[in-house]
């Protein structure tokens, strides 16, 4: 993991130009903590790692209701109703507190909340708009890569608005 092998004083070190103008949520996922009892890095039910590893960026990660529970992607090929029903309330509670994006440390729930999220917002008549970041992808705009260089333009829901207020944050 890039804070054992790398360590937060060189994550901190690495950051050039911090994002300190954002706000974003958080879904740190349910395999990079789960089994408990075999995976002893974070607490499940009160993961603090990936918000520690925001807070080396400059962004503020922000607290939301239901922030630990699962993104419902391993249940899609089954019933995509209930994965899709937890996606959209998760993705409520994080525009409630005002997230400019979502940050995800697992492929499978960035899956979820990006490439479907389009779909989620047919489905229920509703959008949302929250650009889903990797958390690698966050790391590397604090490092000053470009937005080309992390290919955010590969994104489903476009950070336009995103890329513009970290740019107003930094002038």
């Amino acid at each position: 993991m890039l804070a054992e092998d790398v360590g937060f004083e060189k994550i901190k070190d690495a950051v050039k130009k911090p994002l300190s103008s954002l706000r974003v949520a958080q879904h740190t996922g349910c395999h990079l903590v789960r089994p408990k009892k075999l995976i002893e890095k974070d607490d499940p039910e009160n993961p603090t790692l990936l918000k520690e590893l925001i807070k080396l960026t400059g962004a503020k990660p922000l607290d939301y209701m239901d922030e630990a529970e699962c993104c419902g992607n391993p249940i899609i090929g089954v019933n995509e109703s209930i994965p899709f029903q937890m996606a959209k309330e998760k993705l409520e509670h994080i525009r409630a507190v005002g997230a400019q994006a979502l940050i995800t440390v697992c492929p499978f729930c960035h899956m979820m909340y990006d490439l479907n999220q389009p779909r989620i917002e047919r489905a229920f008549n509703e959008k949302f708009n929250i650009p889903v970041l990797h958390y690698p992808q966050l790391l590397g705009l604090a490092m000053g890569f470009t937005p080309e260089e992390l290919l955010l333009n590969e994104l489903r829901v476009k950070p336009a608005d995103l890329l513009n207020e970290i740019q107003r944050g930094r002038e």
